[in-house]
């Protein structure tokens, strides 16, 4: 892994540079003032103030600096949230559906546990708290519908967020292919291209509902593979895939997931199976590829999203047994160089929340009923006002597709997503990301919306006093979520003014 980084890393010639001025003018000094002691002083002063100036000069030349940095930008969610902030600040009314926050809180026993667990300062072992472990492959082998498949306490990595085993289990392999869905999560292409693999795009499209078909990821490796350019003997073949998604809040169906699996099966794919909002299923339906192709996935989750718990920073990641003697050492490796573990006190806590699916039931069925109630409003209004937006079927995005008004908004000089959103920020106030983030091209007049401005807590506190029936009251979005309804009502109106 060293020497392949190095083989990829890009030789700078600074160094160099510094070596040969000192010889000049160690060369020019010394031919004149030879053998004279307060002569040699001068000379290693030169060189000193050489070396001084050239410091500075690293340092404060901002180009010089440039050519020195791998080529990465601040993830766009985070701008987003930044750049909504700062509206914020100078009095403007920020509707805030570009960061995906979950705006519920976690379950109060679960934030008992953390208080309970605060004092807890010691390093815990660098793959996670054996009793985490074991609780999170409980946990997870509970929601497999392939009984023949079980998750050991061996197979279960902790990590501060499901980014990091992400971006972990990429750097662990020496060089691959990595098969990334359009659109999909904005950190997956650049994790891999930060650890040197190549990132190879499959392009899906809205009419198969922005879904990854067996045949489309079939012809995308096959076309692959027959590329004299690209094709690498014995290279890993990475997939990632996420359901339900972000950007879109879609998932698969088990036959659509059965029939991918075979397809990975045929080309010996390891596929990264994010399904940190698979307990988010609108309809309680929990689906994992790890039930029709065992011997190749790789799931990761974490407390992020079903659990509130964004900040806490906890996740992990559940390997197939076959991959234990290899892969695992090489995981923790690489974690112990990096993040050393995750935090004491948030792994004692997650033990609650693992404790068992059935324990966090009442609250993750509030949770799904408010989020489909509001995730459809949005898209049904959406629909309404002209452009074209699908359902969502779990987690809480959509993805609202501008095309058929791209010629009306054409006359106001919007020809590409960034532009789209720039301008609907300006002039209703409502922050989305545009599609270019999620790896479409700039001619996509597409947006990510994450329908998460509204207090969960007070919605759950409603429920709590008056019962789940009023999330299907037909002001439920004026008077719970009024930011919700303002903010998709400004949006509507500017669509249909255009």
């Amino acid at each position: 892994m060293i020497k392949y980084v190095e083989e990829k890393a890009v030789e700078h010639s600074i160094n160099i540079n510094n070596f040969n001025i000192k010889c000049d003018l160690l060369n020019s000094s010394t031919s004149n003032l030879k053998g004279l002691k307060d002569d040699t002083k001068i000379i290693e002063s030169k060189v000193e103030q050489e070396e001084k100036k050239n410091s500075i000069d690293i340092v404060t030349n901002s180009d010089s600096l440039s050519k020195q940095l791998i080529n990465v930008s601040p993830s766009a969610t985070l701008v987003i949230n930044e750049q909504s902030a700062l509206l914020k600040r100078t009095g403007k009314h920020v509707f805030k559906f570009g960061f995906g926050q979950s705006p519920f809180y976690p379950p109060e026993r679960i934030q008992d546990a953390l208080k309970n667990n605060a004092k807890s300062k010691e390093y815990t072992p660098v793959q996670g708290l054996s009793e985490l472990r074991e609780a999170v492959a409980k946990f997870h082998t509970s929601l497999l519908t392939n009984t023949q498949v079980s998750y050991t306490t061996e197979q279960v990595m902790i990590a501060p967020g499901s980014k990091a085993v992400i971006y972990s289990v990429m750097m662990a392999f020496k060089e691959a292919d990595v098969y990334v869905i359009t659109p999909s999560w904005v950190s997956y292409a650049p994790q891999a291209l930060m650890v040197g693999h190549d990132v190879v795009r499959i392009q899906t499209s809205h009419e198969d509902s922005w879904r990854l078909t067996p045949s489309l990821l079939n012809e995308t490796i096959e076309k692959r593979l027959e590329d004299p350019l690209n094709y690498k003997k014995n290279c890993t073949k990475l997939l990632i895939i996420n359901y339900p998604g972000n950007p879109d809040g879609l998932s698969y169906t088990d036959e659509e997931l059965m029939a991918l699996a075979s397809v990975a099966r045929k080309h010996n794919l390891i596929v990264i199976s994010d399904e940190i909002y698979g307990l988010l299923n609108f309809q309680g339906k929990y689906s994992s590829l790890a039930n029709f192709y065992p011997e190749g996935t790789l799931v990761s989750t974490g407390l992020s999203k079903w659990c509130g718990a964004g900040g806490w920073r906890l996740g992990a990641l559940l390997i197939p047994s076959n991959f234990v003697t290899a892969l695992m050492p090489v995981l923790c490796g690489i974690a112990s160089e990096t993040y050393s573990c995750a935090p004491s006190p948030i792994q004692w806590a997650a033990i609650t929340a693992y404790e068992s699916v059935e324990s966090n039931e009442e609250y993750l069925n509030n949770e799904r009923k408010v989020l489909s109630r509001i995730g459809n409003f949005v898209a049904n209004t959406l629909q309404s006002a002209g452009i074209h937006c699908l359902n969502p079927v779990g987690g809480f995005y959509v993805m609202p597709n501008f095309d058929p008004i791209r010629e009306k908004i054409a006359t106001k000089g919007i020809h590409t997503s960034q532009q789209l959103c720039s301008q609907i920020l300006v002039d209703t106030g409502v922050a989305i990301l545009p599609g270019n983030a999620f790896g479409f091209g700039d001619h996509y007049l597409t947006a990510r919306l994450a329908f998460v401005d509204f207090s969960g807590e007070d919605i759950l506190r409603a429920i709590e006093q008056k019962g789940l029936q009023i999330v299907e009251e037909e002001d439920f979005i004026q008077t719970h979520a009024p930011n919700i309804y303002e903010g998709i009502m400004r949006l509507s109106q500017w669509i249909q003014q255009c």
